[in-house]
């Protein structure tokens, strides 16, 4: 199993498992089966309804660009993931973590034809297999890496104290100082049991949790993803009260 560690904007480190060659070429394969049968179910209709004069309409104002444009409009709109990708629980980020923008996802597909078509893979499969993070070309371009959905949260509060930047950072939350170290654990415990299963429960339960802490510390900014800023009260806890 191959990991790497990210650091967030709120320098809270987590550990992502990297996405395999093999998840990445089984996404590859339900993406190309889906788009497949996408485009014979409309060239069968609009050929159906056009007749063979609308066949090259179709190829050209539909079909090529639906083939071409279906993986960038995909992860632009689905926050880094293809419906292959969703299936296989593997999405895009960026080398620190957060959300790619139209701009990296466009720079990751400016590479696709000569990765994937034009050299039928190979030139994609020898990039990510002699890469140290799994990236192609495309990624090593955009700064992406492609990870599995669910990152595994170091809530270590040892681990917290022995970052060799923890002299120099700055708390985001000062009011975590009214928390206690009861509050502090079951922030922690929460976290762990919504990482080991995420179902509904568990994420409402996450939702009123960070609900709660904002209200008990009066924080009425927004706060970005709710593991996010839980790990962020945790770390300005232990800066703040040790």
């Amino acid at each position: 199993m191959e990991t790497i560690d990210i650091n967030t904007p709120q320098n809270v480190t987590i550990n992502y498992e990297l996405a395999s060659l093999r998840e990445r070429i089984f996404a590859f394969i339900i993406d190309f089966i889906t788009l497949f049968i996408a485009c014979l179910v409309l060239f069968l209709l609009l050929t159906n309804s056009f007749g063979g004069e609308g066949q090259n309409i179709l190829f050209s104002v539909l079909l090529l660009p639906l083939f071409l444009f279906y993986s960038l409009l995909f992860e632009i709109l689905n926050n880094g993931k293809s419906l292959g990708k969703m299936a296989l629980g593997i999405k895009v980020i960026k080398i620190d973590g957060t959300e790619g923008v139209a701009g990296d996802y466009m720079a990751r597909w400016a590479f696709r034809s000569l990765e994937l078509y034009l050299t039928v893979g190979s030139f994609a499969v020898i990039m990510v297999s002699l890469s140290d993070k799994n990236q192609r070309l495309g990624d090593l371009v955009a700064n992406t890496v492609v990870v599995k959905e669910r990152p595994a949260f170091n809530l270590s509060l040892a681990a917290l104290l022995n970052k060799k930047t923890i002299n120099e950072y700055q708390p985001v939350y000062p009011s975590v100082v009214r928390m206690s170290e009861e509050d502090v654990l079951f922030i922690k415990e929460v976290l762990e049991r919504y990482r080991r299963y995420r179902n509904d429960a568990h994420r409402e339960a996450l939702k009123i949790l960070v609900d709660k802490m904002k209200t008990r510390l009066e924080i009425t900014t927004a706060v970005g993803r709710h593991e996010e800023f839980l790990l962020t009260l945790i770390k300005d806890y232990v800066v703040l009260t040790r």
